[in-house]
């Protein structure tokens, strides 16, 4: 199994043992094509540039993004300022449960891999009367009433060229 394969199991770990019980989103890359039900309290990973590179110390390896797409929906009407800042909360929590494991330099047994937790983007909301939402005709539904809150954390992920 490559460093690569290994890396993206970890994080698949600790989101199902940090998140609970919640689902894994089958379409991080596009969370309309999802099913509702799937975004109620959801994460996915998402796999971005990949560069390499060559630090101070003339190591070189390749710095990978990772995103961690997490998703709560908030039932009832849009301008419903509580239910909206709950949604917000969970995504918060959700957040710092994962990256509190993911950054810490003793999880990853290996001097090979740098975790760097690299920011997030703000909250964006999906409305749940998008004519585009759930085009398969998925199971769970959505009104017009309902939002999906989302955010994306990003992780650079530095690999190490292994020494021989």
């Amino acid at each position: 199994m490559t460093v690569f394969s290994q890396i993206f199991d970890a994080f698949r770990t600790v989101c199902q043992t940090e998140i609970g019980t919640n689902l894994e989103i089958p379409d991080p890359y596009e969370l309309e094509r999802n099913a509702p039900s799937q975004l109620e309290k959801g994460w996915g990973l998402t796999i971005g540039a990949s560069t390499p590179f060559i630090d101070q110390f003339n190591t070189s390896g390749e710095e990978i993004t990772f995103g961690l797409v997490l998703t709560a929906t908030t039932l009832g009407h849009q301008m419903d300022g509580a239910r909206i800042a709950n949604a917000v909360k969970v995504l918060k929590d959700m957040d710092v449960a994962t990256r509190t494991k993911l950054v810490q330099p003793g999880y990853w047994n290996t001097n090979q891999v740098n975790v760097i937790y690299s920011g997030a983007t703000g909250v964006d909301f999906i409305d749940g009367n998008l004519t585009d939402f759930n085009p398969q005709g998925l199971p769970g539904t959505l009104t017009n009433q309902d939002i999906v809150a989302t955010t994306t954390i990003n992780y650079t992920v530095r690999i190490f060229e292994a020494l021989t």
